[in-house]
């Protein structure tokens, strides 16, 4: 039986994003920022069914959810550190 791996880059709703960000207390901007988007992308992915959420950021928001369901402050993980642990 394979394992499922909960970081699979598997499509995203605008629904699952809001619920995450909710749960992480991420605002729109704030997101935007993380993923290097504008909040317009953001309100895009939101609120539009047209608009597909790339899966490198469902993929890193349910990353970001599962380091705080493990107690640690993904906040703390820069940018330049996020692409070096993503490039090992």
């Amino acid at each position: 039986m394979k394992e499922s791996n909960p970081l699979q880059l598997q499509p995203m709703t605008g629904q699952e994003m809001h619920d995450l960000t909710k749960t992480l207390g991420l605002s729109k901007r704030e997101l935007a920022q993380l993923m290097g988007v504008s909040v317009r992308t953001v309100q895009r992915w939101s609120n539009d069914p047209r608009f597909e959420i790339p899966g490198s950021v469902a993929c890193a928001l349910r990353a970001f959810s599962l380091l705080t369901q493990t107690g640690h402050d993904f906040r703390s993980v820069s940018r330049i550190n996020f692409r070096e642990i993503s490039e090992v």
